[in-house]
């Protein structure tokens, strides 16, 4: 079924809100929400999401294990992902960042199997810890305002080579493949 919150002020949806839904698949978000809870939507039946411009925050795995399908836009008024907030979501296919975005957190996309290259934002400084592992057909481009990509950031994703930004000051350790994929050729800024 679907739930119309368009009418109401409801500026967060709390923790666990619909944990595990099996019968919820779309929901119509109110123009005043400005956070999301964590784990508000794990596990659910979810697909569809249309974010209002007044979101500031998703919390941690908000919407880990969910149904999302297709492209989610990220409004611009977004400062703060938490991480796992979209881990294992199988269908999502594509992500627009927020343009504010300055980190992208720990397993936040880890294992979206159907996730495409998504343009990364310019102002975004760093990609933690396994951000996009797993996320197998995901084939990064990195702005080159990026200083830091945490271990296992990249590993087993699509990409077969990367433009290595100059800002880049740290990364995993001195051995790359703990960030991206074995195979991956690096390209460095000149």
């Amino acid at each position: 079924f679907s739930l119309d919150l368009s009418e109401t002020d409801v500026t967060l949806i709390p923790h666990n809100q619909f944990d595990s839904n099996r019968f919820l698949h779309e929901i119509i978000l109110p123009n005043t929400l400005e956070e999301i809870g964590s784990e508000a939507f794990i596990n659910s039946y979810i697909q569809t999401f249309k974010f209002p411009k007044t979101l500031k925050s998703i919390g941690e795995s908000a919407f880990q294990d969910s149904n999302i399908t297709g492209n989610v836009i990220l409004p611009d008024s977004m400062d703060f992902i938490g991480s796992n907030a979209f881990d294992d979501c199988d269908y999502l296919t594509q992500v627009t960042f927020p343009k504010n975005l300055k980190s992208i957190p720990a397993y936040c996309f880890r294992d979206c199997d159907f996730l495409r290259a998504s343009p990364l934002p310019e102002g975004l400084v760093s990609i933690e810890f396994g951000a996009f592992l797993g996320a197998s057909n995901f084939n990064p481009r990195l702005p080159k305002t990026l200083t830091t990509i945490g271990n296992h950031a990249f590993q087993s994703c699509a990409t077969d080579s990367l433009f290595i930004p100059e800002s880049l000051t740290s990364w995993s350790t001195s051995n790359y493949s703990n960030a991206f994929s074995y195979n991956i050729k690096l390209v460095y800024a000149e």
